[in-house]
């Protein structure tokens, strides 16, 4: 009987180093997420169903996942992108957690993680139940220019932004419509002069060294080009100040 109590025990901290891990406890992989939602789009962007899709490839970026126990955690902030220069917000947060034998319970972490991903999902309905899809304006520069400068200043191992939007600009600062749209090209030849005699009178972009932003833009026929001249300015704006950008059509880490 004491052999087998014993190696019941040794069998329990063997399925406990399976699930955390033995050894020394390592610092926890800690993760920032912005994410913005153009509101300006309803028919490409007002669904709630491709945010919540996307929550498992965040989860997955910051290192956590419903199923098992990593120590990984981090903060989850939503932002919309409309014609109101401060945008509302929603936000989760995960601590990080004690690796190894004798760290946190593995059956109350992955507790603590499927939370974190109920409140993401809580977050994104409420914050899309506030939409004013008929708004005509989009202030994206000055939206996400502010909220990197915030993000710039955190302490992570990560820091990740990922925008669903066209990225059509359509504000007093510029605009991808109209005669407006004719500068366009201009402003993406000369990006450095752009910025820091343009955009930097309104707000400007701190170094974004450490940051890799995801732009997500629906694509069609009709707007196809334009997106292309979006993704030309965009992507060359942001490697300026050195963050590493990916634009396609869909979230893909």
């Amino acid at each position: 009987m004491k052999n087998s109590s014993y190696l019941t025990v040794v069998a329990g901290l063997l399925f406990l180093c399976f699930l955390q891990g033995c050894g020394e406890s390592e610092p926890a992989l800690t993760t920032e997420v912005y994410v913005f939602i153009d509101v300006t789009d309803s028919i490409h962007l007002g669904n709630k169903a491709q945010y919540h899709k996307s929550l498992d490839e965040i989860l997955d970026k910051m290192g956590v996942d419903t199923a098992s126990a990593q120590p990984a955690g981090g903060e989850v902030k939503f932002f919309l992108l409309d014609d109101v220069s401060n945008s509302i917000s929603k936000k989760a947060y995960l601590s990080t957690a004690s690796s190894g034998l004798l760290g946190e319970n593995p059956f109350d972490r992955m507790d603590e993680i499927k939370q974190f991903r109920k409140e993401l999902k809580t977050g994104i309905n409420e914050l899309i139940g506030q939409v004013n899809w008929k708004t005509k304006e989009s202030k994206i520069y000055q939206n996400v220019c502010r909220e990197l400068k915030h993000l710039a200043t955190k302490k992570a191992d990560q820091k990740v932004v990922i925008i669903f939007s066209d990225m059509r600009e359509n504000s007093s600062l510029f605009s991808f419509y109209g005669h407006k749209g004719a500068r366009i090209e201009q402003m993406t030849k000369n990006i450095e002069e752009t910025h820091d005699n343009l955009l930097a009178k309104d707000c400007e972009l701190p170094n974004l060294e450490g940051i890799d932003i995801y732009i997500v833009s629906p694509r069609n026929q009709e707007i196809d080009e334009q997106i292309n001249k979006a993704e030309r300015f965009w992507t060359k704006l942001f490697e300026y100040k050195n963050a590493k950008v990916n634009f396609d059509s869909e979230l893909d880490f």
